[in-house]
């Protein structure tokens, strides 16, 4: 039953919905080529014209599929478009679930971040000169603040609420939209394989890359779908999202270098793993954040 003064949302076909998230993919990579193709020599993403391009071009992408998402299920209740447009009324709400989504992947990352301890990267004065001398690169931008923003509003805020409305069950949506994100990823290997030089045999290793990344970025995938769904927050996604890029791919053979922490370092890549999953639900409690519109029903 509908609140007082709310009205139905459409519910599309479940086919129309998964072809709808099949053309936000199309577009927003598409986009990112359009709006490099006339950039003088040959493509490289981190040619700081392309970048800031892409960025341009992304930025209107999400905000797009969000004026369309929303116009497309005709949303009027605050749970409905949470996910889309946090309001001010679910502040605390959004800071609350972005403070466990941190503390999550701060946990899963436990390993790295005890690597870089030996390294001696997390020292204050090593960190705020890292900071320092990154903000002002385009890169930084893309990598960390625009880039985690802009695929998190398209491929979590715009798909998670289309599947949703269209009678996807939860474990659908959480194992089936992030595959969008990951062929998402796969234009990289394109862009990789005519720089290297378009042989036989960067293919190959093309290919190999490509499969990696595509299982990485799904596997992340899954965890930010399971965020916004359980906590109703889009923030929490997308802090989660800078978080991961920040640290980057888990470096294992980094372990061998550090003889001296070489035990520590790898009792805490075990246990970041074993807490991370022993945490993950009971932090993401739907209860703590006023109830999830996508995993429990409204009150």
């Amino acid at each position: 039953m509908l609140r007082a003064g709310q009205q139905e949302a459409f519910s599309p076909p479940l086919a129309a919905a998964v072809g709808f998230c099949a053309l936000l993919t199309i577009c927003f990579v598409g986009v990112l080529y359009v709006a490099s193709r006339d950039v003088p020599g040959e493509l490289d993403r981190n040619d700081p014209r392309v970048i800031r391009r892409r960025l341009i071009a992304a930025s209107v992408v999400s905000v797009l599929s969000i004026l369309v998402t929303h116009a497309g299920l005709w949303a009027t209740s605050k749970d409905t478009t949470a996910a889309l447009l946090p309001s001010p009324s679910r502040l605390q709400v959004e800071l609350t679930a972005s403070l466990s989504a941190l503390v999550l992947v701060g946990i899963l990352f436990l390993g790295p971040l005890t690597v870089e301890y030996a390294a001696g990267e997390l020292r204050p004065t090593r960190i705020f000169a890292r900071l320092k001398s990154s903000i002002p690169q385009v890169t930084t931008w893309r990598n960390y603040i625009v880039g985690p923003a802009t695929e998190e509003i398209v491929f979590r805020a715009c798909m998670v609420p289309v599947l949703h409305a269209a009678g996807a069950s939860k474990t659908a949506i959480v194992f089936g939209a992030p595959l969008f994100f990951g062929i998402a990823h796969a234009h990289h290997g394109y862009e990789l394989f005519h720089r290297l030089g378009a042989t036989r045999d960067i293919l190959t290793k093309v290919i190999a890359s490509c499969a990696f990344q595509f299982a990485y970025t799904t596997l992340f995938g899954w965890y930010a779908t399971l965020l916004l769904m359980r906590t109703g927050s889009i923030l929490a996604p997308i802090v989660s999202h800078m978080f991961c890029n920040f640290m980057g791919v888990p470096a294992f053979d980094e372990i061998d270098d550090y003889p001296r922490y070489s035990k520590l370092i790898k009792a805490a890549y075990i246990s970041g793993l074993v807490l991370f999953a022993a945490l993950l639900f009971p932090l993401t409690d739907p209860a703590l954040f006023r109830a999830s519109h996508y995993w429990s029903p409204p009150i």
